[in-house]
């Protein structure tokens, strides 16, 4: 079926040389929860777990780092920090909590480094995280395919989770943080 002449802008050939992209489209971008996550007023332009798809964070850093309705917004994680973490283990379950999954895709380390700028924001509102220590497996790869916030009080949750699943309570403490098993 052909676009009307309007539309025929849309058609791209990406196997000649007629192409007019610079490099081939990022089909994960249609996915955006990895790359970065909000947080209360803030972002996380997240490290990705795959050195591939890490170059999906450039189109975050670009727009938080440009855009005029972004410039106040604080950055809580960035691409270039050392540790890796990924949006869909950040779940942002009311005002106050936040919930982060210990899992395949995001490390101990990087939750402690967002904690810590985000407890450091006098303008967050985020008082408490909560870490899940999901399984490593792929099954298991992100907090939200484990644990899905349906309603401001209602949860799906994975029955496999509920055995294994560990979770530590992440508050402010002086110019650190504290971490305890709940």
């Amino acid at each position: 079926q052909e676009l009307p002449q309007k539309d025929t802008h849309l058609l791209v050939d990406m196997v000649s040389d007629r192409c007019k992209l610079v490099c081939a489209p990022m089909p994960n971008l249609y996915f955006t929860r990895d790359p970065f996550a909000m947080i209360g007023n803030g972002v996380s332009i997240n490290r990705m777990y795959s050195v591939t798809r890490n170059r999906e964070t450039i189109y975050a850093e670009y727009i938080f780092g440009n855009h005029p309705d972004f410039a106040d917004v604080p950055e809580y994680y960035s691409r270039y920090n050392t540790f890796h973490i990924e949006g869909g283990d950040i779940l942002n379950i009311n005002e106050h909590v936040l919930a982060i999954g210990i899992s395949q895709r995001t490390e101990p380390d990087a939750i402690d480094a967002i904690a810590k700028n985000i407890f450091e924001d006098e303008t967050s509102p985020v008082e408490t995280i909560l870490a899940f220590n999901i399984p490593n497996n792929r099954a298991m790869m992100h907090l939200d395919t484990v644990f899905t916030q349906i309603d401001y009080d209602k949860f799906t949750i994975h029955p496999g989770i509920m055995g294994p699943l560990t979770v530590f309570e992440i508050t402010a403490a002086g110019e650190g943080i504290k971490v305890k098993e709940v």
